[in-house]
């Protein structure tokens, strides 16, 4: 049996008595055992922040969204080649994605306030040189989209052409005005596109018609280096992630098309 001054400490330590909902308190509080089967890489000498989240209208537009150097990322990803643009990462009690910013000092990890579930790293928006240790459980590698076909006999998944599955990000430099989004994938011959023009999306599952979302994809030049995601627009009323049934940008992956026959 564990002893009830350990769970209290815990509970103090970790901030986890500040949660008021029990089921957060259930949740958050599995963070501290996660078994992970990606190996742990120890970063020393990382400066790290925690910067404010965009909140507006009672949305968090930023909702699991933080950056990280070109050169940490390729830590991280173990080299490979290209770097993704994001991570999916978990550390002592964050969890979240990370977008690779080539503007950021090298050794740099800037984390969001809404990524922090637990405070065990005792981090501020005031930079600090720290040793911590990341786990990557996913990085940007996009599939097409799949749809059934229409014989109830024979239920065939088959590959949506002009499709893929992203993880969306936030827009950093607020530069996409809202209804608007950027694609930049990687084509069959290797070679990277920018889709335009009107795209659908949605998460898997999807119950309901109200949670399918319809955007403009378009170019913009400040986006470039952001490959195999969706970047959504931090302007307007509402998050286009949340509009797809409550989604955020702390590892959910969309449903992406811009097939002429279907859009």
């Amino acid at each position: 049996m564990v002893d009830s001054k350990y769970i209290e400490d815990l509970r103090t330590k970790s901030q986890l008595g500040q949660l008021r909902e029990q089921s957060k308190l259930i949740k958050y509080s599995g963070l501290l055992f996660n078994e992970l089967k990606q190996p742990i890489v120890t970063l020393h000498e990382i400066t790290v922040s925690l910067d404010p989240d965009l909140r507006r209208a009672g949305y968090t537009f930023t909702d699991g969204c933080g950056r990280v150097s070109a050169d940490v990322a390729r830590t991280l990803t173990a080299g490979m080649f290209p770097t993704p643009s994001v991570l999916q990462i978990r550390a002592p009690g964050i969890k979240g994605i990370l977008v690779m910013d080539p503007q950021l000092p090298k050794k740099s990890i800037r984390f969001r306030r809404s990524m922090q579930k637990l405070d065990l790293l005792n981090l501020s928006d005031t930079p600090l040189v720290k040793t911590i240790g990341v786990a990557v459980i996913g990085v940007s590698k996009p599939t097409h989209c799949t749809g059934l076909n229409s014989d109830p006999l024979r239920r065939l998944y088959l590959p949506i052409r002009d499709s893929r599955n992203l993880f969306g990000i936030c827009d950093e430099f607020s530069v996409l005005p809202a209804g608007k989004c950027y694609i930049n994938v990687a084509a069959s011959d290797g070679s990277f596109q920018t889709v335009t023009g009107k795209v659908a999306l949605w998460r898997n599952p999807c119950y309901h018609p109200g949670d399918i979302v319809l955007l403009e994809a378009v170019e913009n030049e400040k986006l470039s280096h952001l490959k195999n995601v969706i970047v959504f627009s931090v302007l307007g009323s509402r998050p286009a992630a949340d509009m797809c049934a409550g989604g955020d940008l702390d590892g959910d992956t969309f449903h992406v098309v811009w097939d002429n026959a279907i859009v």
